[in-house]
């Protein structure tokens, strides 16, 4: 699972850049792109192609456009793997009933902790995910500060991003972040949100139970 997340997010990350050098060109020769399409659907390919450009830039927006193209079909040759992985373990459906958790942060979940019987403790995995906030103890005083980030980027991101969703979707946890941002700022409290899920993913895989703050009703319908 981990080569397969890991393979996903590169294409992403190789359609995604391919994409922005395509929005250069325009930016850079002030061109407008047509309206209510969508802008890199292979149906657009003949409008970028008869654009007027050099004949080297005209070089550099094919050359962008194949490497999107190869992104995307590689992108769907790695989701349909990943789905296939998931209808065969039962703790993916556990992991996306948690707000902001869908089947692509369930399956990096679970490809960067492998075991959760690994940790013993939900601290240990906050701190294998770099969630954990570091400590400066000067025998007088105590004091906690940003988080560590010292852990498996992967899964610290992802709990980011679910987090960030959580606070946007679900009634639970759009509270929890109107209670802590006067305290900690917006940012801060999306990490501290962030935390919480992780200790809740623990519990949910070391127990095998669901969320006790999953509510279908208050969550959009996933695809």
């Amino acid at each position: 699972m981990r080569i397969l997340t890991s393979q996903y997010k590169k294409m992403s990350h190789l359609g995604a850049a391919a994409k922005n050098r395509l929005h250069a060109v325009l930016h850079r020769h002030h061109l407008l792109p047509p309206e209510d399409v969508e802008l890199f659907h292979p149906d657009v390919r003949s409008w970028w192609e008869a654009l007027k450009v050099s004949p080297s830039e005209m070089v550099r927006i094919r050359s962008d456009l194949a490497t999107l193209e190869f992104a995307q079909s590689q992108k769907k040759l790695f989701e349909n793997a990943m789905g296939d992985a998931a209808a065969k373990d039962e703790r993916v459906p556990l992991l996306i009933q948690i707000p902001g958790v869908g089947l692509l942060g369930a399956i990096t979940i679970l490809a960067a902790i492998g075991d959760i019987r690994r940790f013993a403790q939900s601290q240990q995995l906050v701190g294998y995910a770099g969630l954990g906030a570091r400590v400066h103890d000067s025998g007088e005083m105590r004091v906690t500060g940003r988080i560590t980030k010292a852990g498996r980027r992967d899964l610290r991101s992802t709990m980011v991003t679910a987090a960030n969703l959580a606070v946007m979707h679900h009634v639970f946890w759009k509270k929890e972040l109107e209670r802590m941002m006067p305290h900690l700022g917006r940012s801060r409290a999306v990490v501290a949100i962030a935390r919480k899920l992780l200790i809740t993913v623990w519990h949910v895989l070391q127990k095998e139970i669901a969320d006790r703050h999953a509510d279908p009703a208050m969550w959009p319908a996933r695809s």
